[in-house]
């Protein structure tokens, strides 16, 4: 199911389930609109704690996302 808008607030309690696919799923599900609220501390965590699985599809979905 996808979303319009997709919110998601990351604390520094549940940084370690975005390593389950949490964020994967928010980004996923957004169709038009994604905010992520995170500290910048947490923000480098998770950014650095991401491994790409199928990297070509990874980078791709990121790109169209974030406009890298």
């Amino acid at each position: 199911m996808e979303y319009n808008s997709v919110k998601i607030v990351i604390t520094n309690e549940i940084e370690e389930l975005t390593r389950n696919n949490i964020l994967y799923t928010s980004i996923t599900r957004a169709k038009e609109n994604l905010k992520i609220y995170w500290t910048p501390e947490t923000e480098q965590k998770v950014l650095n704690s991401l491994e790409f699985k199928n990297g070509r599809k990874d980078v791709a979905l990121l790109k169209s996302k974030y406009s890298l």
